[in-house]
């Protein structure tokens, strides 16, 4: 899906506050801004995921992009993995297992270093305690659940940091579920932003659930296009995906493969494309989605 202006220029913004950052070398910001200028009118034929990507990538050769985000990161796998027992248990125990789960998992889509201003712990244990609270598109959910009972290889593709440990806690139960599913989890193949990489995931133990599959790009989404071998073919043999986030839906949004979407909407043109409130949980089929964000 090829970024509209509204999206770039969001994405200009946080770029110039990177560049503007007491970090930055002094001496080499007005040619970092050059240069992100060029980088600008590369939405006229990237997602707005990967324009971010280009914008980080060129940041990262005048500072570490790491420090940016790198506590975040920490602070909220380890925040979440302190509550793996009591969160786990609970979906078990839930009446609708899977959709407490997907509560769960959604919720998490909070903590986003670039959609959300300030990610707060107290915003966090708030929605987390409002999950029971959290409605989707009843038909997807059933169309989700007879696709998983039918299915017999299931990709799992995550968004943050923090946010992958209740993805963890989700497909754990999947896999009770569901014993006879092979499930995949797709990760980030290099450091960008507060997503989950192959280190995240592994760090919190995911790797002791499911097969983790970095997609061996630096964009934060999953842009098959630039996917070669193994994990493109998981992803277009799998018979059904489960994608994270809005970068993945803004990168795989067109494919044509059996994705299920679940995000907050966060950012204004999500908002305005799907006519709903900000933060409202979102479950989204490929097949079925009768609107194209452009």
């Amino acid at each position: 899906m090829k970024a509209n202006k509204v999206c770039v220029d969001c994405c200009e913004v946080k770029a110039i506050g990177y560049i503007e950052d007491a970090a930055f070398p002094e001496d080499k910001r007005e040619e970092a801004k050059e240069r992100l200028a060029e980088i600008v009118g590369l939405g006229e034929t990237m997602s707005a995921p990967e324009v971010m990507a280009e914008m980080l990538q060129m940041i990262g050769e005048y500072r570490s992009t790491e420090e940016l985000f790198g506590d975040i990161k920490s602070v909220y796998n380890d925040i979440l993995l302190s509550l793996e027992k009591e969160v786990t248990d609970e979906i078990r125990q839930d009446e609708d297992p899977l959709l407490a789960g997907m509560q769960y998992a959604i919720t998490g889509n909070y903590i986003d270093a670039i959609a959300v201003d300030d990610v707060q712990e107290s915003k966090l244990r708030e929605l987390l305690a409002a999950r029971k609270n959290i409605g989707f598109n009843p038909e997807e959910v059933e169309n989700l659940r007879n696709d998983l009972a039918s299915a017999k290889k299931l990709l799992y593709i995550v968004d943050n940091a923090g946010e992958v440990v209740l993805d963890k806690f989700f497909v754990t139960v999947l896999k009770e579920l569901y014993p006879e599913l092979q499930i995949g989890v797709m990760v980030r193949g290099e450091f960008v932003l507060n997503d989950a990489t192959e280190e995240d995931a592994k760090l919190i133990g995911f790797d002791q659930v499911a097969e983790i599959i970095p997609n061996g790009t630096y964009v934060p989404g999953t842009p098959l296009e630039r996917m070669c071998g193994y994990p493109k073919e998981w992803a277009e043999t799998s018979d059904v995906c489960i994608a994270k986030g809005q970068g993945n839906f803004e990168t795989l949004r067109g494919s044509g493969i059996n994705v299920y979407y679940l995000f907050l909407c966060k950012c204004h043109m999500f908002v305005d494309k799907f006519k709903v409130e900000p933060f409202t949980p979102m479950i989204v089929n490929e097949r079925r989605t009768d609107f194209i964000l452009k």
